[in-house]
């Protein structure tokens, strides 16, 4: 269905939030509120510059995972959350959940955070 929207609703979408009004599924199973993929129903609601979007912010993600200067245990759990996310978002409406998101940014920005110089470290305690 949210294939559908986006190819009947290209350039504004059907409106945020208005998937489950829209969707001839949506509207008869109440568990299918939601598409079970969060890229495809952002698409649907935005526009294909919403799905395109929420890929590029992915893309940022990993891009900014693959020049960090951090721990390489923290990196690859940085890589590895950022990746089970955008994997579980394709089958899943994890998205809508908040707290999913926000741990997950958490970790990421904890894995491109820049260890600071042993001297800077100093300055910072004393």
């Amino acid at each position: 269905d949210a294939y559908d929207l986006i190819r009947s609703h290209p350039v504004a979408g059907v409106g945020l939030g208005r998937f489950r009004y829209e969707s001839d599924t949506a509207r008869t199973d109440p568990d299918a509120r939601w598409a079970h993929n969060e890229f495809l129903q952002l698409g649907a609601e935005t526009g294909i510059a919403g799905g395109v979007l929420i890929c590029l912010m992915f893309l940022w993600g990993f891009k900014r995972l693959s020049v960090a200067t951090g721990r390489w245990s923290l990196v690859a759990l940085g890589v590895g959350t950022l990746t089970a996310l955008g994997v579980h978002s394709c089958v899943d409406y994890v998205l809508h959940f908040p707290v999913i998101p926000i741990v997950a940014a958490a970790l990421v920005g904890v894995a491109c955070a820049r260890r600071l110089p042993h001297a800077e470290r100093r300055c910072l305690v004393a």
